[in-house]
């Protein structure tokens, strides 16, 4: 019963693209993003996005703007700039009551592979 469940689990981590290093976003938060930051190892901000009409992501490529969303940095019409591989990167995540921070290393110009999310409430004792 336990082997079917982690293959139950295992499939719908494959479908959800979860296991994609393409996707940033691999933590399905319940509220809508508001925003997502992406900085290297020294903290530059790469990228952010904002919010126009927020939704829940479930599945963001670096540099692609996902419907609902603006460039904020850097600011349009430029692109930012192409991971470099190996370089360590870290990405948040804000919505209304939470921030998630995942850190992780670039393993190609638009590839991420990052480790455990950390998530903090911006609202303690709310």
């Amino acid at each position: 019963m336990r082997l079917l469940t982690l293959l139950i689990a295992g499939v719908g981590l494959l479908l959800t693209g979860c296991w994609d290093s393409r996707n940033l976003v691999t933590y399905s938060t319940k509220e809508p993003v508001l925003s997502l930051t992406v900085r290297d190892g020294t903290n530059q901000l790469l990228w952010e996005i904002g919010a126009v009409q927020p939704r829940r992501l479930s599945y963001v490529e670096y540099s692609r703007i996902p419907v609902g969303y603006r460039q904020v940095f850097p600011v349009p019409p430029l692109k930012p700039r192409p991971f470099r591989t190996g370089e360590e990167v870290s990405l948040s995540l804000i919505t209304e009551s939470e921030r998630f921070d995942h850190d992780g290393r670039a393993t190609d110009v638009n590839r991420f592979e990052g480790g455990v999310w950390h998530v903090m409430p911006l609202h303690p004792g709310k």
